[in-house]
């Protein structure tokens, strides 16, 4: 069976931008995989927006990003992680290769990252 890939959205009042990057992890070619969103206390409608979605959801008062991430990974069971922040989109096969750059690197190659595109806003 392929790896399990954790998908770990983390969001503060990003609620009008928040669909796209769950509907960009759900459109995911890697099928295999669980998309864990942590909302960190928002004050807008970012839950509301995420309970849309077949997702796994869960909330903290505000206590910053780096405690959101780790919060989620604490109960992320996929062999693989991938942080996508709530204003972020992936492409919709990013997980598959960053998958296949890992299995091809080197045995000390411990992590993966993507390039990145503006959209929108900057």
């Amino acid at each position: 069976m392929p790896p399990l890939v954790s998908i770990i959205i983390t969001n503060y009042n990003y609620g009008r931008f928040l669909g796209e990057a769950i509907e960009s992890a759900l459109a995911q070619t890697w099928q295999n995989r669980e998309i864990l969103f942590i909302d960190d206390g928002s004050t807008d409608d970012s839950v509301e927006v995420a309970r849309r979605y077949p997702i796994t959801l869960f909330t903290q008062k505000n206590s910053g990003v780096c405690i959101a991430r780790n919060n989620a990974l604490s109960v992320a069971r996929g062999e693989y992680v991938s942080f996508l922040d709530a204003d972020d989109r992936l492409a919709p096969t990013a997980i598959e290769h960053m998958l296949a750059r890992l299995r091809d690197a080197p045995p000390g190659v411990g992590y993966i990252y993507g390039q990145m595109q503006y959209f929108g806003v900057k």
